[in-house]
């Protein structure tokens, strides 16, 4: 999928089913991003035992998104998911959620828990990011109208050369960068209330009460949601449900920045029993 292919696609819905019992995998975005940024995962991999899934929240839409400022927020954004769940009579589904996206699983996950086998939390958020210093710099850039302010939260600069998606993604990131600056203070908006003590407490709860066998991965030098902190946080909560793994040199996207490495530890976790 090209540049051009994926701005004029007005799919924002992303489902692939190899048989309507399997169980679903269902990726979910983080903050100013797309589902688009996991695509590999699917390229990559048979999903014949597995359907696939993935969507664009609102605000988060390719083409004719006019979404209200009181539309970017993460509960509706998790009752997004929710319909969808529901839409699709899913059942037996795997969570992937990254950053925000992991925020979202968890709100789904609280509604929707006998429907949920597994978690797969990618350097989502948790209160690890009040350690993290990178907000004022990215809200500096932001008011400066700077490209570089998006580039703060999402970065894959580690991709190897020879990634064969390498174009596809740059080429994404100035299409979600554009993207961001005319929207910024809607996105601002959002960015704000995912910094909300509100928001933490209900997330703190969740985490504790996880019930399902749940993998956390963390991009060891992320500075978003930095991983020692986090790893402090779910020790604190020792919740046994919850497993947690880092990936070496990769910041806050190591499912771009190492896919081999993720693509394993993640079909690993799914297939243990």
């Amino acid at each position: 999928m090209d540049k051009k292919n994926y701005q004029t696609n007005k799919n924002d819905v992303f489902y692939v089913q190899s048989k309507s019992n399997n169980p679903t995998i269902i990726f979910v975005h983080g903050y100013s991003s797309t589902y688009y940024l996991h695509h590999q995962f699917y390229l990559a991999n048979k999903f014949d035992k597995y359907n696939y899934f993935s969507m664009n929240f609102k605000g988060h839409k390719i083409q004719d998104d006019q979404s209200k400022l009181s539309e970017y927020d993460i509960n509706q954004y998790a009752n997004e998911l929710i319909n969808k769940i529901k839409k699709y009579n899913f059942n037996n589904i795997i969570l992937i959620g990254h950053s925000m996206g992991g925020g979202i699983a968890l709100l789904a996950y609280q509604k929707l828990a006998s429907r949920i086998k597994k978690i797969i939390l990618v350097n989502a958020i948790n209160p690890a990011i009040y350690k993290s210093q990178m907000g004022i710099k990215y809200l500096v850039n932001v008011f400066k109208n700077k490209r570089s302010a998006l580039k703060i939260i999402e970065t894959y600069e580690n991709i190897k050369p020879d990634n064969p998606l390498k174009n596809t993604l740059d080429a994404y990131l100035n299409f979600e960068l554009e993207r961001f600056l005319i929207k910024k203070r809607k996105f601002l908006f959002l960015g704000f209330k995912l910094i909300s003590p509100i928001l933490y407490s209900k997330l703190i709860n969740i985490y504790k009460t996880i019930t399902v066998p749940t993998l956390f991965i963390s991009g060891k030098n992320d500075v978003v949601i930095p991983s020692n902190p986090t790893r402090k946080f779910l020790k604190k909560i020792n919740n046994h449900y919850i497993d947690f793994v880092t990936i070496p040199n990769t910041k806050h996207i190591p499912f771009v920045e190492d896919f081999e490495k993720y693509n394993e530890i993640v079909w690993k976790f799914i297939n243990d029993n």
